[in-house]
């Protein structure tokens, strides 16, 4: 009987060396998927805050549109850089007010009077309220990323201008 030296195994150096390849491939597309993942964390973020940014802008570009004039005061409420005084109409008026870190609209009818808190971002430092003639301007500071400087977004409408 003659024995051949043919063998059809694998032998331990070559099944290691296999491994070892399928492992830093398992390794580099467990990278890719959680960087793919945190890209899409960051991106919803971001869209979240674009949408709560484009809400507040229609909201307070359609305010100013309707509105005539800046009151200087109404009652105790002065307008200044964290409080804008408008008036809709000789029995409406509306109040935006910036103060602990929260934008507050409120709606002065006569006798009656709503108050809303306006979402403006977490991350929100300052809101300043500037008039010049008849354009009023709100302008957002923030911090996107701790390491990022602050950013400045400015929303202007002008007074009794419909569109």
């Amino acid at each position: 009987m003659i024995r051949r030296s043919s063998r059809w195994a694998f032998t331990l150096l070559e099944m290691s060396g296999v491994l070892m390849l399928l492992s830093l491939i398992f390794l580099l597309v467990a990278g890719l998927l959680l960087g793919a993942l945190r890209m899409q964390s960051l991106s919803d973020a971001e869209l979240a805050r674009l949408r709560v940014q484009a809400a507040l802008a229609d909201q307070f570009r359609d305010d100013v549109r309707r509105s005539t004039a800046v009151l200087p005061t109404l009652g105790e409420q002065k307008t200044g850089p964290t409080c804008l005084i408008l008036r809709q109409s000789d029995t409406r008026s509306l109040v935006y007010r910036w103060r602990e870190r929260r934008l507050e609209r409120q709606a002065i009818d006569g006798k009656q009077e709503q108050r809303q808190q306006i979402p403006v971002g977490s991350e929100v430092q300052q809101v300043e309220f500037r008039t010049t003639g008849r354009l009023v301007t709100l302008r957002l500071t923030e911090r996107t990323d701790r390491q990022a400087p602050l950013q400045t977004l400015e929303l202007s409408a002008t007074l009794g201008e419909q569109p």
